[in-house]
């Protein structure tokens, strides 16, 4: 796959709009019908706009996974699995949210491992120990506490990292660094609406360890228009990383910035912080 149609995969992955908005409509349904649902789950997804925008968002990469070249049966096998084990497991909203954004995530990893193997190398996630990776992405959905300010907002399990990191202060949301251990993880958030203190976690990426990192930078790309975050090697002059933030999904999604040609494209500085 040639450089341009990697761009092109990147941003149709990323910013895809909803069938409904492009008719200048938001959509309110999910990819089901609310009209008979009996279940606890759908009852929810149907009554809580982010997880009605989750699932079909989910529905939408299931749709287009199955155009590419996969066994399509076995992909179905999968999905009904997962649709067992939410309803089995998941009595609120937050399991939920944790649940959807878990499986977009591996399906929206599956089809960009399809579409471009070098991509989807440059995208693995950073290693950090299972069980920490998996405790971050359980706060995905859960409400979080920031009566001290942003910079200093409450992530149960996760410390304020003793070497600096500016937040980064984005249209609706902010991106904070915290710390389990020697590990480093990313944390998006938004405040909850008409509230000063309140906010809720929206996703979580693990960040490279401090070995090989030594700056959170604020960054930024023209073409394709493309806003986020990433990390310098010790140089300070390399960029390890580079995630942009869905501001309509609230997600992160990291880029592949060597296989993409964007390398000296990107333009990073210091985040000025918030509050």
């Amino acid at each position: 796959m040639t450089n341009r149609a990697i761009v092109a995969a990147m941003v149709f992955l990323v910013f895809e709009p909803w069938p409904n908005l492009l008719h200048g409509q938001e959509s309110k349904v999910p990819s089901f019908s609310c009209a008979r649902v009996t279940s606890r789950v759908n009852k929810l997804i149907c009554s809580t706009p982010d997880l009605t925008q989750l699932d079909q968002e989910l529905a939408m990469v299931f749709n287009n996974m199955q155009g590419q070249p996969i066994d399509r049966n076995e992909l179905r096998v999968e999905e009904d699995e997962w649709i067992a084990a939410l309803h089995r497991d998941c009595t609120d909203v937050g399991c939920i949210e944790s649940r959807y954004r878990a499986r977009l995530r591996f399906l929206q990893d599956e089809s960009l491992r399809i579409a471009s193997p070098a991509a989807y190398e440059e995208t693995r996630p950073f290693t950090v120990p299972a069980g920490l990776l998996k405790e971050a992405e359980e706060r995905i959905g859960k409400p979080c506490d920031s009566v001290g300010g942003l910079v200093n907002v409450t992530i149960s399990g996760f410390e304020v990292p003793s070497t600096r990191f500016q937040p980064i202060l984005g249209s609706g949301y902010v991106v904070v660094v915290r710390q389990a251990g020697e590990h480093y993880f990313a944390f998006l958030f938004t405040r909850a609406h008409g509230s000063e203190t309140a906010c809720r976690i929206r996703d979580s990426v693990s960040l490279p360890p401090a070995s090989s990192a030594s700056q959170f930078v604020q960054c930024s790309n023209q073409d394709p228009p493309l806003s986020g975050f990433g990390v310098r090697g010790p140089s300070q002059k390399d960029l390890l990383a580079f995630w942009i933030v869905n501001r309509d999904q609230l997600r992160f999604e990291r880029v592949p910035i060597n296989t993409m040609g964007l390398e000296r494209a990107i333009q990073c500085h210091q985040p000025e912080g918030a509050d």
